[in-house]
């Protein structure tokens, strides 16, 4: 599904299907009657806000409503609120794609600050934020805490945000060993082992044949979440390849940078880059 095309193909066969595709928020909503077979759309939103509103667009023919997980740096630009109320009007869920923990070094103080700033901007820009889903950083060094979900495991935080889900924390059945839990990590489509119980790591998935195990899938009955990035769908294949081979580069020098304390600082500093591959 890394072509728009081949995003098309795969709404056709859900529609054909006839599965219940749910965004997060609705899947919530209908969280005691998931016992019917579904699929669960959701989007991470980290670079190139058109490309989301191209697949929003698709899935808007085929009648499926999904959740775009949105950073909140896209608020600072007016063209970008245009283009999410665009999704938000067609029937998709804006939710919040935090990363507050590692953009504060794991500081909750300075976090729920930055937290409660980022859902009134939402808000104050008219998107209501009911369900969030933290964001993974895979270059940030970590001390004293594991991961950005490591926000929502807090007991006081969660009592102070209530009223909004968390996907992992606060509605962990919807990505637990229960249902298969599809992510496209590394540019292409892996699924999570049931077996695991890692909280940020992607040893724990296993690879997955493409659009058509996908579909296989859920014809033979599987009830699935399905989370991508957005920015990796591109026109023509051979632009998938070329930004592949990027994505490889940056991976090898990176390795290479963080077996020295130099290069390991300055992958620390930026580790926010890796949001754009």
């Amino acid at each position: 599904m890394s072509t728009y095309k081949e995003y098309i193909k795969f709404c056709q066969s859900l529609q054909d299907a006839a599965v219940q595709v749910y965004s997060v928020e609705k899947a919530v909503a209908c969280k005691d009657d998931l016992s019917k077979q579904f699929v669960v759309l959701k989007h991470d939103v980290e670079a190139k806000l058109e490309k989301a509103v191209r697949i929003s667009e698709i899935e808007s023919r085929y009648g499926i409503k999904s959740t775009y997980y949105v950073h909140a740096f896209f608020l600072q630009n007016p063209k970008n609120i245009i283009m999410l109320k665009q999704i938000a009007d067609l029937g998709h869920e804006i939710g919040y794609h935090y990363d507050v923990l590692d953009a504060n070094d794991g500081d909750r103080e300075k976090a729920v600050k930055e937290f409660t700033e980022a859902i009134s901007r939402f808000a104050d820009n008219g998107f209501v934020i009911k369900t969030v889903c933290p964001h993974g950083n895979p270059l940030k060094k970590r001390v004293g805490y594991s991961s950005n979900k490591d926000f929502f495991l807090d007991p006081s935080i969660r009592e102070a945000f209530s009223n909004i889900v968390d996907v992992y924390i606060t509605f962990p059945e919807l990505v637990a060993n229960k249902y298969l839990y599809i992510t496209d990590a590394k540019y292409s489509y892996f699924y999570r082992d049931a077996q695991t119980t890692k909280t940020d790591a992607t040893e724990e998935l296993i690879p997955l044949n493409g659009q058509d195990e996908i579909i296989s899938r859920i014809k033979d009955g599987n009830s699935m979440v399905i989370s991508t990035h957005t920015h990796r769908y591109f026109s023509f294949v051979l632009f998938e390849r070329i930004r592949i081979y990027l994505y490889e580069i940056i991976k090898i020098v990176s390795r290479i940078l963080y077996k020295t304390s130099m290069g390991k600082r300055v992958i620390n500093k930026f580790y926010y880059l890796a949001k754009k591959i």
